[in-house]
């Protein structure tokens, strides 16, 4: 806790000083980009950030939702911080495709949208005009613990619920871990086993951080063990057939968050390896696989996670401790 005086000044001072303390403890257990790929997080940063301001960027085909990972990541690498809140502006003019009306949309959707608004230190119960998101997302919540018909959505909410204060419900984690199958995975619709060929990696780096982030260690453990085995020996990961910067860096970030250090950094170097670094306006973008040969929108947004992003639900400009000081400090 903060140190109080009598003058509130000084108060203040003491308290942004614990919030940079704590930041900073943050980004040094999380890794940020410093684990030795500084250079891929800037120049992949630096790509998105241009293609942001042209009239047609090149993710403008995966919707509004791209906003929001968009914020997240550049939140995540700790670089262009004002191309993170542009993506967070955008994302909130167009909040109505992405969102509809209060309940309609998926608790994934939803999460995403909280996760993006937490990272950027807003508040997800007003930042939207007539919006309360974190509540819509609270108000999903069955009594058995489902907050999706789905894995995918379900962990994205768990994820979007444990960036906030109150944090994740009770039952959510259950819920999640009672879909893994015997061999550690998690498919989409929770149906197992998944077929030959068609297993999700993805899914399961993305359930993986939310069953970190509710305590659910053994199942973690087993989603871990899976993801480890899946992982070539060039460090990437294959998603129907095709090694690719997506689902290697979705691996990369959920085996950073569960402290396999040394298999997240294998995923760096092979998404590395898709990186366009001659000098032009293609430099910095990430190629989807190795057959293509220009960067692809949503591969540079989420091949970037894989270069020492925290878990989703770290994520955040200034978390709640930081908030929880602030708040202190003007008392």
């Amino acid at each position: 806790m903060p140190t109080t005086t009598k003058r509130n000044g000084v108060t203040i001072v003491i308290a942004v000083a614990v919030v940079a303390a704590l930041g900073w403890l943050a980004w040094s257990r999380f890794g940020g980009s410093g684990d030795g790929f500084s250079t891929e997080t800037e120049t992949a940063a630096a790509w998105i950030a241009r293609e942001f301001d042209q009239p047609t960027p090149d993710w403008e085909d995966f919707g509004p939702a791209v906003y929001a990972d968009i914020a997240i990541g550049l939140t995540g690498a700790g670089v262009e911080e004002d191309t993170a809140d542009a993506a967070l502006a955008t994302l909130a003019v167009l909040s109505d495709q992405l969102l509809g009306t209060p309940g309609s949309a998926p608790a994934g959707a939803v999460g995403k949208v909280v996760l993006a608004i937490e990272a950027r230190g807003e508040n997800p119960a007003t930042y939207i005009p007539e919006r309360d998101v974190e509540a819509e997302l609270r108000g999903m919540l069955g009594d058995d613990g489902r907050l999706a018909d789905d894995v995918y959505n379900q962990s994205l909410a768990i994820l979007g619920l444990a960036a906030t204060d109150d944090g994740v419900p009770d039952g959510a984690g259950d819920w999640l871990a009672s879909k893994q199958c015997d061999t550690g995975d998690f498919t989409f619709t929770g149906d197992c086993p998944a077929a030959a060929g068609s297993e999700d990696p993805d899914t399961t780096a993305v359930a993986l951080q939310a069953l970190l982030a509710t305590g659910e260690t053994e199942a973690a453990d087993a989603a871990t063990a899976w993801l480890l085995s899946l992982q070539a020996e060039d460090g990437s990961i294959s998603s129907f057939g095709t090694a690719n910067a997506n689902s290697t860096a979705a691996v990369a970030q959920a085996l950073r968050a569960a402290g396999e250090a040394d298999a997240a950094d294998r995923a760096a170097a092979f998404v590395a390896t898709l990186q366009i670094d001659a000098p032009g306006e293609d430099e910095g973008g990430i190629r989807f696989s190795a057959a293509d040969s220009v960067p692809n929108g949503y591969a540079t947004i989420q091949g970037m996670l894989a270069f020492g992003a925290p878990a989703y639900d770290e994520i955040g400009a200034i978390g709640p401790p930081a908030r929880l000081a602030i708040a202190a400090a003007a008392r």
